[in-house]
């Protein structure tokens, strides 16, 4: 997870300074990898926020909630609000992202959103635009009282190739099991579940495609 404790003045900070973590993750079969004419996947971002209803009366949204469905979209474009629920002690608020596919390494093809990345150096990758980095620090309000974003990634692949895939992962959480330069065998229509590692994560955020899967 990529831990951020930036404070750079904006008139929206609703967004982050209402919640503390962030998890963005999609899912992607082996066929949309390598269909060229595939330019963006679905996906979710789900963040923490203080509560998702109002405290006089819990039929309305909470303020909190209210500003992050406003300010969302000025940081991830075409962020869609789904819910708001309960989760033990958390309130979480999921909203809907599109996840760019980027074919040239070291290129996003959207600057708008996480890219994932498909081609001869990796399997898969990930990546944050410098431009999302940059709306993600500026929505950040000056605040000593700001809580840390730890912002994470993850995401099931389905392998419909028809055959067995062999792959590595370099450093990963892979059904729930850790894995350093490993590699292994995808079986034919089944599917894995993968979260970067936080080494991973923050080299994705520094604008840098970090490869997860590789060939």
């Amino acid at each position: 997870m990529k831990k951020i404790y930036y404070g750079l003045p904006l008139m929206v900070a609703g967004i982050f300074l209402a919640g503390c973590k962030a998890e963005v993750y999609t899912s992607v079969s082996y066929n949309f990898l390598k269909d060229e004419e595939v330019k963006h996947i679905p996906g979710h971002i789900v963040m923490e926020v203080t509560s998702c209803s109002d405290y006089e009366d819990s039929r309305k949204p909470s303020s909190a909630l209210t500003e992050l469905v406003q300010s969302m979209p000025q940081v991830f474009s075409g962020a869609e609000f789904v819910e708001c629920y309960r989760s033990g002690m958390d309130s979480l608020a999921r909203f809907s992202i599109p996840i760019a596919i980027s074919r040239v390494w070291g290129e996003f093809s959207d600057t708008g959103t996480v890219n994932i990345f498909h081609g001869e150096e990796a399997l898969l990758a990930m990546g944050v635009p410098p431009e999302l980095r940059s709306r993600i620090e500026n929505i950040l309000q000056s605040n000593p009282m700001a809580p840390n974003i730890d912002m994470s990634f993850g995401f099931t692949f389905f392998n419909d190739s028809g055959g067995s895939l062999e792959a590595s992962v370099l450093g990963a959480w892979v059904n729930n099991s850790p894995y350093v330069i490993t590699r292994f065998e995808i079986e034919p229509y089944s599917e894995i579940e993968v979260d970067m590692s936080d080494v991973a994560m923050d080299y994705a955020y520094e604008g840098n495609f970090s490869a997860i899967l590789l060939n």
